[in-house]
């Protein structure tokens, strides 16, 4: 059942951005991840306690790249060196503290966009979802691209700011002065989940 229309997007909490052994992490950590994995780990114990389906959009790839496309591998040559990402690995797990349960639904990607050619749009009409509570790495790079497109196709977005992760303080408030101007609504995920609680008789 559908909470309120809402469903919760986890994007790209993953081994390979969230963990200092991450192939991407390594060189491009998180600011303060131990505090976004926390934090996350928090929502969505809130967002399953009141019945908000999950759906974690990941980003993985088969060994050769064949499946990225060619801007990506020449942008991101270094990565597809190191092998990072390929589908099956560790590096493209979903982090242990904040992993997929039973009952959630889970979206591959191939790229930023968390909606680009993906079967993200039909899993959220299917679950009935209009609003989308966003959250994940990185900030100004996929969750950013994906609130956007997510504004384009209808739907009513709020990024939660405590759950989100860039490389610095700055980079992350960079995007959400961008995004919070026309795409979505940029909140704590307390103040986000606390509308979707039912109200005491």
């Amino acid at each position: 059942m559908v909470v309120h229309e809402t469903a919760l997007v986890v994007v790209d909490m993953q081994n390979s951005f969230c963990h200092p052994e991450g192939v991407v992490g390594r060189d491009f950590p998180v600011h303060e991840c131990d505090s976004v994995v926390h934090e996350t780990q928090q929502a969505l114990a809130r967002a399953r306690e009141l019945g908000v389906p999950i759906v974690y959009v990941y980003t993985t790839y088969r060994p050769d790249y064949l499946d990225a496309s060619p801007t990506w591998r020449k942008v991101n040559a270094a990565v597809a060196a190191n092998k990072a990402m390929v589908e099956g690995s560790w590096d493209a797990e979903i982090v242990a503290e904040i992993a997929p349960r039973p009952g959630d639904h889970l979206v591959v990607k191939r790229g930023f966009d968390g909606f680009l050619h993906t079967y993200l749009e039909p899993t959220l009409r299917y679950l009935g979802a209009r609003k989308l509570l966003l959250l994940g790495v990185y900030t100004n790079v996929c969750v950013e691209t994906t609130a956007r497109t997510a504004f384009q196709l209808d739907f009513e977005v709020t990024v939660l700011s405590d759950c989100t992760g860039d490389t610095s303080a700055e980079e992350r408030e960079m995007s959400f002065r961008a995004v919070g101007r026309m795409f979505a609504t940029v909140a704590p995920w307390r103040d986000a989940l606390a509308e979707l609680a039912p109200t005491p008789a």
